[in-house]
């Protein structure tokens, strides 16, 4: 794989492969295009309450991929609920009705559709919403269905996941699969093991690498050598973010994007003044080093 702009981005073992070129691209919707993800949990939290429980999350990874009902079962199951699968499910989409317009794109989702649109690179969205299937994932009933409406060889498509399901359901669709997981951790290249790449990001995903037309833009460049699994805007204090998962063995690592205001340079100005004045009768090696720069 050429390019060394995504070498700092993936495991050693993913750097020797090469990657066919590809046609046409095959987005997964619900966390890889947008944050849905957040609104559902907020409905599950909500729902589960009304029988008595406490929301924590838990059997998250499983779910993941899975279409609403399978979902559902697993949620009831999981926090022995005192009903139906069918009953829970009818509850959780009656409450999500009124929120799907507060879904926002993920990062970097935007810009590579566009991107992809303006070369009239044709794509789909093969989501677990479409009814029409019998199988869901893992099955690769979605993904081949997908093709065929696009008049596309399955080698020629790309598949974009965030979900182990979907992952495996593109590979058994005889497809490359690109995985950005939407739960990212430590264990994160072992459950999507089978996939052909994985991205922390959308943000840093090469389309030449697939022999598509590449994104030459500067935001690229300023992202493309970030190896951490999450970006989170610290604007705001940090005590206004509600981090998701513990950080706890990981590597952490600060990336600061910004820009320099004008007033910057005149109130570092009237910082330095006196240090530089007071350099000149001091051997103090620290105004020394501030007067030098």
């Amino acid at each position: 794989m050429a390019g060394k702009d995504i070498d700092a981005c993936v495991p050693r073992e993913q750097l020797s492969k090469t990657f066919s070129h590809v046609s046409h691209v095959i987005f997964d919707l619900d966390g890889t295009l947008l944050d849905t993800e957040s609104l559902v949990d907020e409905v599950l939290e909500e729902v589960v309450a009304r029988y008595g429980k406490e929301w924590d999350g838990r059997g998250a990874q499983k779910r993941l991929g899975k279409r609403p009902l399978e979902a559902s079962v697993s949620v009831v199951e999981d926090y022995e609920l005192p009903c139906s699968a069918l009953h829970f499910n009818n509850e959780v989409v009656a409450s999500l009705q009124s929120r799907w317009v507060r879904a926002r794109p993920l990062p970097g989702a935007v810009r590579l559709v566009k991107h992809l649109h303006d070369h009239c690179i044709p794509v789909a969205i093969a989501s677990r919403i479409n009814l029409l299937l019998q199988n869901g994932k893992p099955a690769p009933d979605i993904f081949l269905e997908a093709a065929r409406r696009l008049n596309a060889e399955p080698s020629k498509c790309l598949v974009i996941e965030d979900a182990p399901a979907g992952v495996v359901a593109g590979k058994a669709a005889g497809m490359q699969v690109v995985a950005v997981p939407s739960m990212p951790s430590k264990d994160a290249f072992l459950l999507y093991s089978s996939a052909d790449l994985i991205l922390p990001s959308l943000l840093i995903f090469q389309c030449e690498v697939w022999g598509l037309p590449p994104i030459n833009d500067k935001y690229q460049l300023l992202v493309a050598n970030d190896d951490s699994h999450g970006i989170y805007n610290m604007q705001e204090p940090w005590i206004l973010h509600d981090i998701a998962e513990d950080f706890d063995g990981e590597e952490l690592r600060l990336i600061i994007v910004g820009c320099i205001r004008p007033e910057v340079l005149r109130i570092r100005s009237s910082i330095m003044n006196p240090y530089f004045s007071h350099s000149n009768a001091c051997d103090d090696p620290f105004y020394l080093l501030l007067a030098s720069n």
